[in-house]
């Protein structure tokens, strides 16, 4: 066994690769085509069941769906896939089960955040009422229930205050007004009831966000590290320069990267970190980076690494904050982030893809590596549910880590990683 220590910070682009519940099926079947067991000759969205193709019952909240030349949504993920025309966008089924190409129908909730059709619903500027994004037209709904209403009667609204001053005029800040309630209904009753406004700081308004999605899906699974392509493809990586590490973007100003990468002994030796967004080749300057830079004197509050991080790699990450915040384009969006109720599987049938810039050359008989990547390079590796690490290695694997492998030409490769 080829024990290898991958040194790059790993973002996780997790597949299940099991099939769906039986609730998500359904007896909607083509009585004209049959199937085996594997079902491949069923087309996009529907499944082989009892020798017929069936559809799955859970279908999202689609309009003008793409559809392929025998009238069946066409696929955007995987071998065979199409691009998504413009105005579309790529909708995978929460198991990768199928996907298609939907009218990428958007609304802009109070706080002029991006939401769309089929996500849950969120709190509406009263704090109190539900809202969500309908299809097709992108219309925002929210419920109106009495015991959100702070007032029995309408208020009486005063002028439009000054809009709120903008620090940084950039293209991600918005500014504010409001109305307030002058005088409420009754003289023993309060009225908190307000009307907001908002307008972008920048005459650019900036792409919309897309947290975890490629610049494309298209493509077949692979395994082995391959340079990814297209370049800049996860566009939530970035590089942390003098650290020699990778990162992840989770807000505009926030970076999640690896503890032992910031280090008092790492930091004690050099006088600013840069931050690298939009990269692929590091020898090269390319025409979408983007660069933030953490002077020495700002180490101690811009950047903060898990209290309980050891020197055994347990705990192993930390936070940057970088100002100005990053610009989200086409080539710079933060990553997806599970919900507070996700719970995350450690199954043999899940797939995940490690990407970075980390060492590709190791000896057999230790765990040095040599000579890091100039691309950016991605793999694919499986998930274990036993680690299959020896036992002077298996001794670093805490319940906070989880073992994965995968195959590199003629080695496999173990290694542990961090959640």
């Amino acid at each position: 066994m080829k024990i290898v220590s991958y040194l790059l910070f790993l973002s996780l682009i997790c597949n299940v690769a099991s099939k769906g519940s039986n609730k998500n099926k359904a007896t909607n079947c083509l009585n004209d085509r049959t199937c085996t067991k594997r079902g491949q000759e069923c087309p996009n969205t529907y499944y082989c069941n009892k020798r017929k193709c069936c559809q799955y019952n859970r279908q999202p909240q689609c309009t003008d769906v793409t559809l392929d030349g025998q009238g069946y949504p066409s696929k955007c993920r995987g071998g065979g896939s199409i691009r998504c025309k413009s105005g579309h966008r790529c909708v995978v089924e929460k198991n990768n089960l199928y996907s298609m190409c939907c009218k990428n129908v958007i609304c802009t909730d109070h706080n002029g955040e991006i939401r769309r059709p089929g996500e849950r619903k969120w709190k509406a500027a009263d704090g109190c009422n539900k809202c969500k994004c309908k299809a097709p037209d992108g219309k925002l709904v929210c419920t109106d229930t009495k015991l959100c209403r702070h007032c029995t009667k309408p208020c009486k609204l005063g002028p439009f205050s000054k809009f709120s001053t903008c620090e940084s005029n950039t293209s991600r800040e918005r500014k504010t007004r409001i109305k307030q309630c002058t005088r409420p209904p009754f003289k023993d009753k309060e009225c908190n009831e307000i009307t907001i406004d908002s307008e972008w700081c920048s005459s650019t308004q900036p792409a919309p966000m897309e947290p975890g999605v490629r610049r494309t899906e298209a493509g077949a699974i692979i395994t082995g590290g391959k340079e990814v392509n297209p370049k800049y493809n996860y566009r939530w990586m970035v590089r942390l320069v003098e650290c020699q590490c990778g990162g992840t973007i989770l807000t505009p100003t926030h970076i999640l990267t690896a503890a032992h990468c910031v280090t008092e002994g790492n930091l004690r030796l050099i006088d600013h970190i840069t931050i690298k967004a939009a990269k692929h080749n590091l020898s090269e300057t390319e025409p979408f980076e983007q660069t933030r830079i953490i002077p020495k004197s700002n180490f101690t509050t811009q950047i903060v690494k898990h209290g309980n991080f050891s020197a055994h790699f347990d705990n192993d990450i930390a936070i940057l904050v970088v100002d100005p915040p990053f610009e989200f384009n086409n080539y710079t969006q933060p990553i997806i982030l599970p919900e507070e109720d996700d719970k995350f599987e450690i199954s043999a049938k899940r797939q995940c893809v490690i990407i970075g810039w980390g060492s590709i050359e190791c000896s057999w008989s230790s765990t040095q590596c040599r000579n890091g990547s100039e691309v950016l390079r991605r793999a694919h590796v499986s998930l274990q549910e036993n680690c299959d690490l020896d036992h002077t290695n298996l001794n670093w694997v805490t319940d906070n880590m989880f073992c994965a492998s995968g195959q590199e030409e003629r080695f496999w490769w173990t290694l542990y990683v961090q959640v």
